[in-house]
């Protein structure tokens, strides 16, 4: 399995903290570095490498190095706060 990192999130909607664009980085082993992608990339490309069994984790590029932090993960939410049937509340099946 490959290891990516994460070190910048575009907002789409001021008014919403979620992020809908990231700057991803791939690990190179033969060239031991990390190699970043040209445009960022969705949510759904990060939730695809988290299925496939990748490492995602949180980063910061100081100065040409690469400082890896906590894993990242997604969860599941509904969009509107004060909705009827919440998935906290939802019965196991």
């Amino acid at each position: 399995m490959g290891n990516y990192c994460i070190t910048a999130a575009n907002h789409s909607n001021k008014d919403n903290h979620c992020a809908s664009q990231f700057k991803v980085w791939e690990y190179d082993v033969p060239k031991n570095t990390w190699m970043p992608f040209r445009e960022g990339k969705s949510i759904n490309f990060v939730n695809d490498l988290l299925a496939a069994g990748h490492t995602v984790l949180s980063a910061k590029l100081i100065e040409n190095k690469m400082y890896t932090g906590a894993a990242i993960e997604t969860e599941l939410r509904i969009k509107k706060n004060d909705t009827n049937y919440k998935i906290s509340d939802m019965p196991r099946f």
